[in-house]
């Protein structure tokens, strides 16, 4: 067989990961919740914190996550986020939405704060 006339077929994998954190939780704002929702919201800054670190370490490894030290066991969001924290090729793009009422300012801020230590 001759196959200098067949293309070489090239594979590529993609992976999409959407999240929607929820945006944490401040104590004075749950010291009026359920304590079902204050657990809900204890978990969501857990998740918060863990995907921060991750964050955090995979910035400062660069190109060479391989060799990072990634601390994704720490959290099931994390764990669930592995194949992203790990592939060479992998991009974080972090969308934040915030509120324009003045009443939600410090919940924004909030945000906008979070968004920017994700950022590095």
């Amino acid at each position: 067989g001759n196959d200098a006339g067949k293309k070489k077929m090239r594979c590529r994998r993609g992976l999409l990961n959407l999240l929607d954190l929820a945006g944490s939780e401040r104590k004075n704002d749950s010291m009026y919740h359920s304590s079902e929702r204050q657990k809900e919201s204890n978990e969501i800054n857990s998740s918060l914190w863990a995907l921060k670190e991750c964050v955090r370490v995979a910035n400062k490894s660069g190109k060479n996550k391989k060799s990072a030290s990634i601390p994704y066991r720490s959290n099931n969001l994390t764990r669930l986020l592995r194949e992203s924290f790990e592939r060479e090729s992998a991009k974080l793009c972090v969308i934040a939405t915030v509120a324009p009422n003045a009443t939600d300012t410090e919940h924004s801020m909030e945000t906008l704060r979070f968004v920017s230590q994700l950022a590095g």
